[in-house]
């Protein structure tokens, strides 16, 4: 399942795949989203993967840490990268 999104401009957007990068190795990569509800019955809206950061080592200064985001407009996929510091 795809994870839809809506765009600063009112529109959406599927997003198709988000992954962590470490120094260049991907410890965390997500293709697929489901929708659901936590025990106390809220729904899932915007955090997916958290529990990844969440349990994960705290970040290193001399490491190089990057979200990779893939997503697709009008059947057309884009990538966007972020920096993380």
């Amino acid at each position: 399942m795809d994870w839809t999104c809506s765009t600063k401009s009112g529109g959406k957007v599927k997003i198709k795949e988000v992954s962590f990068t470490d120094n260049g190795k991907t410890p965390v990569e997500h293709k697929g989203f489901t929708k659901g509800k936590s025990e106390d019955g809220s729904a899932t809206k915007l955090n997916p993967l958290s529990t990844d950061f969440y349990l994960g080592d705290p970040p290193k200064k001399e490491h190089v840490y990057k979200m990779h985001i893939t997503w697709e407009k009008k059947g057309q996929p884009k990538t966007d990268t972020f920096l993380l510091k």
